[in-house]
């Protein structure tokens, strides 16, 4: 942003120089400052639907006119705006040309290359992550509205940086009764098929097997003459039941691949065929997901399990590989270790711990629900020792296998118990608004640090974070020491009913996300995502949320590996459309990068995601 910050400081510099006021009103600078990212956005917005599209073989299923240009709605639900006439302001253009069958990415009609390689670009994805064999680079814009090829700035062929034109890389379409042909700013075409009355898809993208386990998967069919088993993985087994509109998925004990695919073939009337895949994964995740460890619906299911992982929610793999071993009712906290995992919940089984590969090995089942009452939060101190808060006090715990003795209550009181943590060798955790700290090597009682109503954060610099509506603390648990910051007109979201660390940061500790409180009451949730930086000590909003949604859970995380920022937000209200959420990816400066589905109306089973864990 350097550049962009540079030029506009001229500006305000000049603006200044030429006033006759005291005062200057920047409101222009910032409006075109906003209307610049909101173009940007629109453009990587763009530039993943139709990706998407192209990656998942999707067709279009309507196209609408609109008052900018057309709507056109995808199989996957997606959708974007061509609008009339030219995407932009006239120059350099980005387009797409074929060879061999491949459509590729064109720079002023030539084969855009990748930065360092010198490959070609094509438009539809690959499997691999940049840098390795079979991926396809990702085209977007920066956020200073360049194009980029997996985040390294294109240039022409005088080695000058590209900037994007406009809003959209569209300029029209063309469409027939079988197809729409999208129309690029530079004339080249896409060609995309209509879905016309007939489809093909399965109910969901991926399933997860444990060895020699087996699934049933439906489908929808529409308007097809017939649908049949087109081929499953090799050492997979499948059948088909047309009636039922189901498959049928069995893993064999000596099946070796660990993963696979299941496709469906059909037909329309008019011999147009269709195909639909379900991406099929034995006995352990991918890496480079992520997972949401979802609170359950009290009293009527437990705690359950997802993980993303390639644009798919592989459903339930937990339960999938424990059927004997549920979890316990109302999920709070997931802890991961590198070798073991721990699954917290209010109810018994209180904490389940599992490898890494989520096999359940031991559990602090209900007969400790006289000693604990309920357990809120966990955390591990070393490989054979843990500690909880809980409704009746705060317990050291063993681990591998979990044990708990009453004796080992290291906070004699009731109630108000949060957040915990471990850091410099100490244990931190919340009670009645307050930090306060324990120090296992002497012994003492713990004792009263700070004001706080939920945490923690550690981050890299070796410092605890936590916060309250009213404050932001850093605590070092080197002298204990501590520092506060008020959030001023930011007042910070946590929720009286406890839900996990409800603030989150950048690993390095440069910059701490939470959401804003708006109205009062424990129902009302943050309606928009904040940002604190350290170094200036400021608050700034970074992104609102959608209308007519609420954060719920933790709301808000980060990955550790890149920086992003997520967030949980579930329709507002109560009924079916209380239950559709979506995840919302940000970059750290609150650019949108991906808006994930998760629930849509009706989908009690994964009733309200507590946490994001990476």
């Amino acid at each position: 942003m350097r550049k962009l910050f540079a030029m506009l400081l001229v500006v305000t510099f000049s603006a200044s120089v030429w006033s006759c006021t005291d005062e200057y009103d920047d409101t222009a600078i910032w409006q075109e400052i906003d209307d610049l990212k909101a173009k940007i956005a629109e453009l990587n917005r763009q530039m993943t639907t139709l990706r998407h599209a192209l990656d998942e073989g999707c067709v279009i299923t309507s196209v609408e006119p609109t008052a900018e240009g057309f709507l056109i709605t995808f199989s996957n639900g997606e959708t974007i705006t061509v609008k009339h006439g030219s995407a932009g302001d006239a120059g350099t253009q980005i387009g797409v040309r074929e060879e061999d069958g491949v459509l590729y990415w064109t720079l002023d009609d030539e084969f855009l290359l990748r930065p360092g390689s010198g490959e070609r670009i094509p438009v539809r994805g690959g499997d691999g992550a940049p840098g390795e064999p079979g991926h396809a680079p990702v085209l977007a814009v920066d956020a200073e509205g360049y194009w980029t090829v997996d985040g390294t700035r294109v240039e022409d062929a005088t080695g000058a940086e590209v900037k994007a034109q406009g809003d959209s890389f569209f300029r029209g379409i063309e469409q027939t009764d079988d197809a729409v042909s999208l129309i690029l700013a530079d004339g080249s075409t896409i060609t995309i098929p209509k879905a016309a009355d007939s489809s093909l898809v399965f109910d969901t993208k991926a399933l997860f097997f444990a060895a020699d386990g087996s699934q049933t998967v439906s489908y929808t069919a529409r308007n097809l003459a017939f649908v049949e088993l087109f081929s499953v993985s090799e050492g997979w087994v499948a059948s088909l039941d047309e009636r039922a509109a189901t498959v049928t998925v069995t893993v064999p004990a000596d099946a070796t691949p660990e993963q696979g695919r299941l496709i469906l073939a059909g037909a329309d009337a008019s011999g147009r065929t269709y195909m639909a895949a379900v991406q099929l994964y034995c006995g352990t995740l991918p890496e480079g997901g992520f997972f949401v460890y979802n609170e359950g619906q009290f009293g009527k299911m437990p705690a359950s399990l997802n993980y993303y992982f390639d644009g798919a929610w592989i459903r339930r793999p937990y339960a999938a590989l424990n059927p004997a071993q549920p979890l316990g009712n109302s999920g709070t906290t997931m802890l991961r270790t590198g070798t073991m995992t721990y699954l917290v919940a209010k109810d018994a089984p209180f904490v389940v711990e599992t490898d890494a590969q989520l096999h359940a090995r031991s559990v602090l089942g209900s007969e400790y629900g006289a000693t604990v009452g309920q357990v809120m939060g966990m955390t591990v101190y070393d490989a054979s020792t843990g500690y909880i808060t809980t409704q009746n006090g705060v317990f050291r715990i063993g681990l591998n296998p979990l044990s708990l003795d009453a004796a080992d209550r290291i906070f004699a009181q009731r109630n108000g118990f949060r957040d915990i943590c471990t850091a410099g060798g100490k244990v931190f955790f919340i009670y009645s608004d307050a930090v306060y700290v324990y120090d296992p090597a002497t012994g003492e009682p713990a004792a009263e640090l700070c004001p706080a109503s939920t945490g923690f954060v550690r981050t890299t610099d070796g410092a605890v974070w936590a916060a309250d509506s009213e404050r932001i603390v850093r605590i070092d648990p080197a002298d204990n020491s501590f520092e506060t910051v008020s959030t001023g007109d930011y007042p910070l979201w946590w929720e009286s009913t406890y839900r996990p660390c409800e603030i989150a940061a950048a690993a390095d500790g440069s910059a701490l996300y939470f959401l804003r409180k708006t109205g009062s009451g424990w129902s009302v949730y943050g309606r928009e995502l904040c940002k604190y930086d350290p170094a200036s000590k400021t608050v700034a909003s970074l992104w609102p949320l959608p209308e007519g949604f609420s954060a719920y859970g933790c709301g808000v995380r980060v990955d550790p590996a890149t920086g992003d920022v997520y967030v949980v937000y579930t329709k507002d209200g109560w009924g079916a459309n209380y239950l559709k959420t979506y995840i919302t990816v940000l970059s750290p400066e609150g650019e949108v990068r991906e808006t994930i589905p998760y629930t849509s109306e009706n989908e009690t089973v994964y009733w309200f995601p507590s946490e994001i864990v990476f």
